[in-house]
């Protein structure tokens, strides 16, 4: 479980392929104080299992599902991913609880700014309207970041 809130900016080294999908190495700082292999680690709002700590490196290996429905795919080596380690029990929330276990992917279709303020609008595949369901807010979990959606169903059907 997670908060939604990056303890810090990480970097990929390196992607290898292999037969069963993907394998990311991650240099980071701060999330080594206590990482253990094992332990989980969102990365960019994925939940990821640490497979080897090496000099302020880990790695995780990702199976060609987790692929499919992340954007884990499109990383590339260089670039910058959101960081957070698993919460404790002795952990302050203070974002919200999020499990870092993706149901499916979106897509931003517009964004206004105002008043120091963004609005997103996200579409999703029709298969995935009964993640949502009647309700008048959800939770959704962005390359690490938490995003409080309003909306109903009705509107969601109607867009």
């Amino acid at each position: 479980m997670f908060t939604g809130l990056v303890e810090e900016i990480g970097k990929i080294i390196n992607v290898k392929s292999c037969v069963t999908g993907k394998i990311f190495t991650i240099a980071a700082d701060k999330i080594f104080e206590d990482l253990k292999i094992g332990d989980s680690v969102s990365v960019n709002g994925v939940c990821q299992t640490v497979t080897n700590i090496n000099n302020k490196q880990f790695i995780c290996e990702n199976v060609h599902e987790t692929l499919k429905k992340t954007t884990m795919k499109y990383f590339t080596k260089g670039q910058n991913v959101n960081l957070e380690r698993a919460v404790t029990v002795n952990t302050r929330l203070g974002g919200h609880i999020v499990q870092g276990h993706i149901d499916t992917n979106g897509n931003i279709i517009q964004i206004n700014n105002s008043n120091g303020k963004a609005e997103f609008y996200i579409s999703f595949p029709c298969e995935s309207i009964d993640l949502v369901g009647a309700v008048s807010f959800f939770i959704a979990y962005s390359d690490g970041l938490i995003c409080l959606l309003f909306s109903s169903c009705a509107e969601l059907l109607s867009s």
